[in-house]
């Protein structure tokens, strides 16, 4: 198999150079560095990114001159692939050793049903809040609901049939919206440990005001625009009871929180034409794996 003809790499990036050097650097001592590896510089205030992507043999740069958001840039990636496959990582994110991107690509030939492989994802031993997630590793490849944005593979021609990712998540469960729409489509989403990504999850522009905002909103966003009435009602209550929790617990900043639940039924009164409830044998599907 010629990897290069099967899989392109996309990293979407923004004014984190040196994780994206690092990550660069881990792609070319994988030995990946041929493969065809799209850059989006999301509106940084400089333009480093040809400089650090120098090395990479067949490395296409986009820069945008103002911020459009991650969420678009993915989609943006995804227009520009040429591959069947998608292998999107963060820019504080990559493979291990071995990568064992040619057996997610085999399995990816002989699923046709599957829309999304995710990798298993491990952090650095510094993290200790994050090192262990309370699951093991499974053994074999298992369906799941959703998978993370630092690391997976998207078969390209169902993401851009299903829409892509809706831009106006603009940051967070973007990957949880899709997911549910994977399912409404009758397809799958596959865990798949041969494939281990490590997400160094840097603090760099990551704004404990911004999780709160954007996690409260579009938590309920997921809900309001893909679920059946009741069930909705029921995960949406159940979401604000758990976000209040949050805040009380110290865990999420109080007006961000209220603000972002809020905002959601402001941004589904604009955006209601994209409802799209799951039928009931996809939601049976999908909460059988919850």
């Amino acid at each position: 198999m010629v990897l290069a003809e099967r899989i392109t790499i996309g990293i979407t990036t923004k004014d984190r150079w040196g994780e994206l050097a690092e990550t660069v650097g881990r792609l070319i001592a994988l030995g990946l560095g041929d493969l065809p590896i799209i850059v989006v510089d999301d509106g940084s205030s400089e333009a480093r990114a040809e400089e650090i992507c120098k090395p990479l043999k067949n490395c296409t740069i986009v820069r945008e001159p103002v911020s459009l958001g991650l969420v678009e840039e993915r989609n943006r990636i995804a227009q520009l692939t040429k591959t069947d496959y998608l292998v999107s990582l963060d820019d504080d994110s990559c493979l291990e050793a071995p990568h064992n991107l040619d057996k997610a690509v085999d399995y990816m030939d002989s699923h046709k049903d599957v829309a999304v492989l995710a990798f298993w994802r491990s952090f650095p031993s510094d993290l200790r809040t994050y090192k262990n997630s309370g699951k093991p590793k499974p053994l074999e490849p298992i369906p799941v609901t959703e998978y993370k944005g630092c690391g997976h593979m998207l078969r390209v021609a169902t993401f851009l049939e299903l829409g892509g990712y809706r831009g106006y998540f603009h940051y967070m469960c973007e990957e949880r919206d899709y997911s549910l729409r994977v399912y409404g489509s009758g397809k799958r989403i596959i865990l798949f440990p041969d494939v281990q990504v490590v997400h160094r999850l840097t603090p760099v522009a990551r704004s404990s005001t911004r999780v709160s905002f954007y996690g409260a909103r579009n938590t309920l966003l997921c809900w309001l625009l893909n679920l059946p009435f009741l069930c909705c009602m029921w995960l949406c209550t159940r979401s604000a009871f758990g976000q209040t929790l949050a805040v009380l617990r110290g865990r999420q900043a109080l007006r961000p929180t209220v603000a972002g639940i809020l905002h959601s039924v402001v941004v589904f009164r604009e955006h209601r034409v994209d409802r799209r409830p799951l039928s009931r044998a996809s939601l049976n599907r999908y909460f059988a794996l919850r």
